[in-house]
Parts: structure tokens; C-alpha cells; sequence
């Protein structure tokens, strides 16, 4: 029983709670909401193939494995066995695709651009704070000091935005 008391086992134990609280959360979000995902499928299906409610919401459920006719308990405990078991579902944008195939796919691109962010900012943050460091007190210190209290108060997302405008659309 020493092991309850770890440290280990406690930060373990929470991670799993929050997972956990979180996927639970999103899955009953996501059904209480108006407009859900699926909700918004079975419009398209009978607005694109002219399918009646009936036969879109039939078509939707083969599609994506689910029945909305079950009751919600019921379907969050599907939904946790099947992923438990390693079963994220079928993505909504690609049709019975897999979301795990698709969640491969984009992988290697992920850890690359991740990883380019990762090995800039660690070389220009220490580049820059060498040049503060030697330089104390001196007017490169001041414009970095303000330059990085104004960027840190801007949330990431925006500054993400702004990369994106200029590189991608005003630079191409």
C-alpha cells in the first residue's frame, strides 16, 4: 500500500482523472448542443442527396457507427469501451475514415512543424538573452524588455494568426 502514498502514482492517478473528466465533458457537450456534428451531417445528406430526415439520420448512423436512438447513458458507455479499446470513431470530414488513420497522417507534419518551433524559439530566446545578459541595463536590454512584455501579453492564438497572415498570405 506504500505505493498509494507515491508521488508517482498520485500524479498518474490525476492525469487519468482529468482525461477522463475531459473526454466526458466533451462527449456530453457535444450531444447537448444544438447543431451537433452529426445533427449537421444528416442536414447536409438531405440537402446535397435530397434524403428525407428519416433516411439521412439511417444513413448518418450506418456511416458513423451510431444510433441515435439510444439513450445518452447508453451511448457515452459505447463510446468509452470503444475507446478504451483504441477506437476514436469515424472522422466527420472524411467518410468512414478512421480518425486514427487520419490522426497518423497529419503526425509527421505535427512533430516536424512542432519541433522547428521548438528548436527557433530555444535558439533565438537564448540568442536574445545572451545579448541581454552581456549588454545589461543598455538600450538593447530596454527595447528587448518592452518587445517581450507586450508579445507576452498577447495570447498565443493571435500571434499564430499573424505568423500565418504574413507569411502565408502577404509573403505567400
Amino acid at each position: 500500500m506504500k505505493f498509494l502514498k507515491s508521488y508517482t502514482f498520485r500524479v498518474i492517478l490525476q492525469g487519468v482523472l482529468t482525461i477522463w473528466a475531459v473526454t466526458t465533458f466533451t462527449f456530453f457537450l457535444i450531444r447537448l448542443m444544438p447543431g451537433n456534428p452529426i445533427q449537421l451531417k444528416i442536414d447536409e445528406l438531405m440537402q446535397r442527396q435530397g434524403l428525407t430526415e428519416e433516411e439521412a439520420r439511417n444513413q448518418t448512423a450506418t456511416l458513423f457507427e451510431f444510433d441515435p436512438d439510444q439513450p445518452l447513458i447508453e451511448q457515452y458507455v459505447n463510446y468509452m469501451v470503444r475507446l478504451l479499446q483504441g477506437d476514436l470513431g469515424k472522422s466527420i470530414s472524411s467518410a468512414r475514415t478512421p480518425v486514427g488513420q487520419q490522426l497518423l497522417k497529419f503526425l509527421p507534419w505535427t512533430l516536424f512543424s512542432v519541433g522547428m518551433g521548438l528548436l527557433v524559439s530555444f535558439t533565438v530566446g537564448v540568442t536574445i538573452g545572451l545579448a541581454m545578459a552581456y549588454w545589461r541595463g543598455g538600450w538593447l536590454d530596454n527595447i528587448f524588455t518592452v518587445f517581450a512584455s507586450v508579445i507576452y501579453g498577447i495570447p498565443d492564438y493571435v500571434i499564430a494568426l499573424i505568423i500565418i497572415m504574413v507569411l502565408g498570405v502577404q509573403l505567400k
